[in-house]
């Protein structure tokens, strides 16, 4: 197109256009628009050979953010606009009878959808899956005489219209996918109803819809609409039964598809236990714990529960009376640790002899690998490869009631960060005893899960550590490269 031609253009278009923008701006201030020359400015555009909808998609946009859109499209469609820059849209208008039956006004159910999307929703392209849910049936309108009016397949058909549509008006590309899903599933939920709501049908409707499945039934409960009071009820009745059944299947899936921390295999080498009921009865009492009663899925709370259950059925761990410990292999070197079946006793750098702890504990050394220490061992593991934050393990500290304290005060200090002796003591109770303090952390018969090493000299100064200074910097070091908040006072 020449200038010449494209200049007479702008000139046909912008009355048009100024128009539009006085209709967002008015309805959006809550007025009705006074039109004077509407005709003639549709005259021009008329005589004009191309107009390109695009023009208008950002006037369209105004509208559609209306708390009443319906308000604006009808008013383009009073003045005789909306034909020119959305003919799909005004296509939907008017009633055809055949044998004194006729369908229901598309667009007027339309503008309700439309409307009743927006007072639950401020998400723009929910709001034109509203608008374009049903562009699709004066395509597949069709009069049965045994059924009357049918438009089967419409939604198929709209879905397969949006992308032209957005391509039309150039709306964001990245919004296309979702709306056409929207209009491609807006009958499912309650098609679903109309026959058996099988497990299998909700589920793959929720799979189609994947995040956007309660989007799906915002749209599918404002496309309820009738004049028919009972229609109303009953179709409002059969959506709520796929709502709740959204949420069954979702807690079964949940329920079937979970995988405690501890596991069949674990309980068997814990308790000596071959393949047996009484193994499947302690899943299920753990199962129905968490999810039933809403008991945390860590390996900590189920490891205490497992011993509680068996104390319970009077079932004795294989290890019970004995302090077991392992060496494994680690960036620091050695670690030595050592565990009871309450849990972690001890762990020491390098190799360690725990014959004083046992007979302390007044148990059983013996040199070998539990279930706890494999978890313990595996746990230390992610944490020194950055991959785990807080450690969740059972511990079975032997201490004073002064150092007990002080250990749990230890394991609050969040990962990455670190805290003067001196708030330390504060937080103990007493800001005087930061000499106490101090030695108790230099007591710590759990370095590493009972992280002593983020306690620092209130200078900023490293501090002392037992097991050596280097050690010390090293976790600081292995830590802050995740986490560089430090917090010192």
């Amino acid at each position: 197109m020449n200038t010449s031609k494209e200049n007479i253009l702008k000139q046909l278009i912008k009355p048009v256009l100024d128009i539009i923008k006085k209709v967002a701006k008015e309805m959006r201030l809550g007025n009705d628009v006074e039109v004077g020359t509407i005709a003639a400015i549709r005259h021009n555009v008329n005589s004009a050979k191309t107009i390109n909808r695009n023009i208008f998609t950002q006037e369209l946009r105004q509208i559609i953010l209306l708390p009443k859109p319906s308000e604006g499209f009808k008013q383009l469609d009073k003045i005789g606009l909306l034909p020119l820059i959305f003919p799909e849209l005004a296509n939907l208008k008017g009633v055809e009878t055949v044998n004194g039956r006729g369908h229901k006004e598309i667009f007027e159910h339309t503008m309700q959808v439309l409307d009743n999307v927006a007072a639950q929703s401020d998400n723009e392209w929910l709001r034109w899956a509203a608008l374009l849910h049903d562009i699709g049936k004066p395509a597949t309108k069709h009069w049965d005489e045994k059924m009357g009016w049918t438009f089967h397949n419409h939604n198929f058909i709209g879905e397969k219209m949006v992308p032209r549509i957005f391509k039309k008006m150039r709306l964001p590309n990245e919004h296309m996918e979702y709306v056409k899903k929207l209009v491609g599933l807006h009958m499912r939920p309650i098609a679903l109803v109309e026959e058996e709501v099988t497990d299998s049908a909700v589920r793959r409707m929720v799979f189609e819809a994947g995040d956007d499945i309660d989007d799906l039934m915002t749209l599918c409960r404002a496309d309820i609409t009738s004049k028919n009071q009972e229609k109303v009820k009953r179709f409002r009745e059969n959506y709520e039964l796929v709502k709740q059944k959204i949420k069954d299947v979702n807690k079964k899936d949940e329920e079937r598809n979970l995988k405690p921390e501890i596991d069949g295999y674990e309980i068997m080498l814990t308790f000596g236990l071959q393949q047996s009921p009484k193994v499947g009865d302690f899943k299920k009492a753990i199962i129905n714990e968490i999810n039933k009663n809403g008991m945390k899925n860590d390996y900590e709370t189920l490891y205490n529960f497992m011993m509680n259950k068996a104390q319970e059925l009077d079932i004795k761990p294989i290890n019970e009376g004995k302090l077991c410990c392992v060496e494994i292999d680690s960036p620091m070197g050695m670690l030595s640790i050592a565990a009871t079946t309450t849990g972690i006793s001890a762990i020491e750098f390098g190799e360690a002899d725990f014959s004083v702890l046992a007979t302390k504990m007044k148990l059983e050394l013996c040199h070998t690998s539990t279930p706890l220490l494999e978890n313990c061992t595996k746990q230390i593991n992610e944490y020194f490869e950055g991959n785990r934050r807080e450690f969740s393990l059972p511990l079975h500290l032997t201490g004073t009631e002064f150092q007990l304290k002080v250990w749990n005060t230890l394991m609050t200090i969040p990962y990455g960060e670190t805290i003067s002796y001196k708030k330390e003591a504060r937080l103990v109770g007493n800001e005087n005893a930061q000499r106490a303090v101090a030695q108790a952390n230099g007591a710590n018969p759990i370095p590493i899960i009972i992280p002593c090493h983020r306690v620092i000299n209130s200078d900023g100064t490293t501090g002392g550590y037992s097991s050596g200074v280097d050690k010390k910097l090293f976790l600081l070091k292995l830590e802050s490269s995740a986490s560089q908040t430090i917090t010192n006072s």
